[in-house]
């Protein structure tokens, strides 16, 4: 029986590769503790429950990292150039995100999740246009509407180098200084593997039942 493919962030992998033995069997071991920890909290609670404690834990977690670093977060409101990327979800967040903006009567463009879902990987996503790759959720003011109930890979974005730099049409494939917690991306990518996940676009689609 083929195992499981377990889904890391980019960020997780780049400091694992700087980890020796040791080292990686910690992240291991903690990454197996939160895969756990996620999986008896949904044996008992719902989904947009238990979402929110972990988008709360991975918030502490990154604020945390921003506290003991020597650097200083450059985002600030209405800095949104992060907005035009791609996102990883889980089935639980979209969960999450889809009643929050019914109780809130956000109108989503499901036209544009749906160019957004047709692209199979990252390469696909950012050759759209730049229209097309807007996160339905920035309004006209380049704030986010779910800002209090956005994803963890939004939460765990926090730059410290130049936000311009950020801008993917004028400065595509520039390099971007982050200030990382490695808590924040164990609990970020184990539960992207206890339930279904994928492109926000297409998690958001599948849990309102339409299809591609």
């Amino acid at each position: 029986m083929q195992e499981k493919e377990i889904k890391i962030s980019e960020s997780l992998s780049g400091m694992l590769e700087q980890m020796d033995a040791p080292q990686v069997e910690m992240v291991r071991e903690s990454f197996a503790f939160y895969m756990e920890q996620y999986e008896t909290l949904r044996l008992t609670n719902n989904a947009e429950s238990v979402s929110s404690a972990i988008h709360t834990a991975v918030s502490e977690a990154i604020n945390e990292a921003v506290e003991e670093s020597e650097h200083t977060p450059t985002c600030g409101k209405g800095c949104s150039f992060c907005c035009f990327q791609r996102v990883d979800i889980s089935s639980d967040e979209a969960t999450l995100i889809l009643a929050y903006t019914k109780e809130i009567g956000f109108e989503i463009d499901y036209e544009r999740l749906e160019r957004q879902a047709k692209t199979k990987d990252e390469a696909e996503f950012n050759a759209l246009t730049v229209i097309d790759r807007h996160c339905t959720f920035l309004n006209k003011e380049n704030e986010c509407s779910i800002y209090e109930h956005r994803p963890s890979a939004c939460r765990k974005l926090v730059v410290m180098s130049d936000p311009s730099i950020c801008d993917t049409v004028n400065n595509k494939g520039a390099e971007i200084g982050k200030i990382v917690s490695l808590e924040a991306e164990v609990m970020t990518s184990s539960s992207l593997n206890v339930r279904e996940s994928g492109s926000m676009a297409k998690m958001i689609l599948k849990q309102k039942k339409i299809k591609l």
